[in-house]
């Protein structure tokens, strides 16, 4: 058994193709590995006779890759050359003769689709005239096309390679495009130049996908594909970037990368960690429904633009017993420059570090309880430090009610720092007012602290236990549950006014239970003004 693809049905053989004979003239790549001396020998002829095909832009740009440019002349006297070997090798790879009358013409570009490559198809160090397709071709060793000077589009959709595709260096005038394409090797495109969209719409890249320093000039598409472990460290997207319902299977490194257009990552799927260190967005962002299933690092990045993280779920979480907190979930020292939304955004495990987060006038959080993590592992400082940044970006927006959600995780951390005295005042007071939000907590503990006094002085003044009161109370149950009501209302007078010969006659324990209640009521009556307070936003 072998996990090997299959070739697909109706292929022609690559040696079937002039364009290919004539790029492998002195002989094709067998080996597991390349044979850089009979490809040098291919490629100077290859570069020989198309020097009269490329333009001089095109043929600057080679020079600076460094390849040996030929002069155009020298199309001349390659074309002989090219075309005694061309007929002795077409012959011998297909038992036949050329039926053509000369060399293929590069006017209208290199058409080697639906090719079997058995060999490795190597055009590393060539200049490519015009255009290249490649359509619904199989390579079972792969493709080496690194430092290679493409004048005129790339298409390479429908394609299917074993082993890796290199165009490392390499530069493209023209588009690029690799739809519906798989690939189970290393995909390479480091430090290449796309001049041209590229579109990687529908790709499966098995193995890892290197594209640091690359630089693309126009829009590029990689939407509904599906990755391993990608590596876009500094590149330069120049145009629109969509990566829309992609699935990163690895790791996603995106440091330092600068995205001159739109952004767009919705609907996509990280499952590994994703960093976006030190990346600069000069135009809108857009990460709606994307899903982080570990770490998603945006520090020190720069958004110029509106950035948009609505319905994103995050399930980082920092690992506090590691150093390395590589999962955290990290915006520390991002400049965001325009509105920010975090609308109903999930973060499930962690609270995202927001340390030197520069914000906008406008940014959104939801502030409700299954956006937020009930309980976890990160540190708690750090927890209680995002909790006040966001409940102070809301305040200033004039949303009291968000900014108070906020407000009480916020205190709920601090009631979990420090000694058990330094705890003890935030737990009191999320206990008794769920930290200044509950109307109905404080209203609880004020009727359970009349009923109790009201009890004890109604006990008293039916003559239930000694001593009996001094005279006789026609309704002392009534009496009793004022009495405990005006303790609770010190300010409103009732106890002088309508109570004083009651009070004057009661005996010290009474007094004490009064002045008990008045002084438990004081702190109650505060956590329930400062409920009401914040539910009716009164200022």
């Amino acid at each position: 058994m072998t996990d090997a693809p299959e070739t697909p049905e109706g292929l022609r053989p690559a040696n079937e193709n002039p364009w290919y004979v004539l790029m492998t003239l002195y002989g094709e790549q067998e080996g597991e590995e390349v044979d850089w001396e009979l490809h040098e020998k291919n490629s100077k002829l290859w570069n020989r006779l198309v020097s009269n095909s490329i333009g001089e832009a095109v043929r600057e740009k080679a020079r600076e890759l460094g390849l040996s440019v030929p002069s155009r002349e020298e199309f001349h006297t390659a074309r002989p050359e090219a075309w005694k070997l061309f007929r002795e090798v077409y012959r011998t790879r297909n038992e036949c003769n050329w039926q053509g009358r000369a060399l293929p013409q590069f006017r209208t570009g290199l058409a080697m689709g639906e090719l079997h490559f058995e060999n490795t198809l190597v055009m590393q160090g060539m200049m490519i005239p015009h255009s290249i397709l490649l359509d619904g071709s199989f390579f079972d060793k792969g493709v080496v096309a690194a430092s290679t000077v493409f004048d005129g589009g790339v298409s390479f959709d429908n394609v299917e390679a074993v082993a890796g595709v290199d165009v490392n260096k390499s530069y493209f005038s023209g588009s690029f495009s690799a739809q519906n394409s798989t690939f189970h090797g290393l995909l390479e495109f480091r430090e290449t130049e796309c001049c041209n969209d590229v579109d990687f719409s529908k790709v499966l890249v098995k193995g890892d996908l290197f594209a640091t320093h690359a630089n693309f000039g126009g829009i590029a598409k990689f939407e509904d594909s599906k990755f391993s472990r990608v590596y876009f460290q500094r590149a330069k997207f120049q145009g629109d970037v969509s990566f829309a319902k992609v699935v990163f299977g690895g790791e996603a490194k995106f440091q330092v990368v600068e995205f001159s257009g739109s952004l767009d990552f919705q609907l996509c799927h990280f499952k590994s960690n994703a960093c976006f260190q030190g990346g600069v967005f000069n135009s809108i962002a857009g990460f709606r429904s994307t899903q982080f299933d570990d770490g998603a690092w945006f520090t020190t990045g720069l958004f110029h633009k509106r950035v948009d993280f609505g319905e994103a779920k995050f399930y980082g979480i920092t690992d506090v017993s590691k150093t390395n907190v590589t999962r955290a979930i990290r915006f520390d020292g991002c400049d965001f420059q325009a509105p920010v939304s975090f609308d109903h955004a999930t973060f499930s495990s962690s609270y995202p570090q927001l340390n030197g987060t520069s914000f906008p006038d406008n940014v959104t959080f939801s502030a409700n309880d299954q956006h937020w993590p009930k309980h976890t592992p990160q540190d708690t400082a750090g927890s209680k430090e995002a909790c006040a940044t966001i409940r102070h970006l809301l305040t200033q927006q004039g949303l009291p009610e968000d900014a108070h959600f906020f407000f009480r995780r916020e205190m709920r951390f601090a009631s979990q720092i420090g000694s058990f005295w330094q705890r003890l005042p935030y737990r009191l007071f999320g206990w008794l007012s769920d930290f200044g939000y509950s109307i109905q907590r404080p209203l609880v503990w004020l009727l359970c602290l009349w009923a109790f006094g009201g009890a004890a002085f109604w006990g008293y003044l039916a003559s239930c236990r000694v001593p009996t009161p001094p005279g006789v109370v026609e309704r002392p149950m009534g009496t009793a549950m004022a009495l405990s009501f005006s303790n609770l209302f010190p300010l409103f007078g009732f106890g002088r006014v309508f109570l004083s010969e009651v009070l004057a006659g009661l005996p010290r324990w009474a007094q004490v239970l009064s002045g008990a209640q008045t002084v438990l009521s004081l702190p109650l009556l505060f956590f329930l003004g400062l409920a009401l307070r914040q539910r009716f936003r009164l200022r």
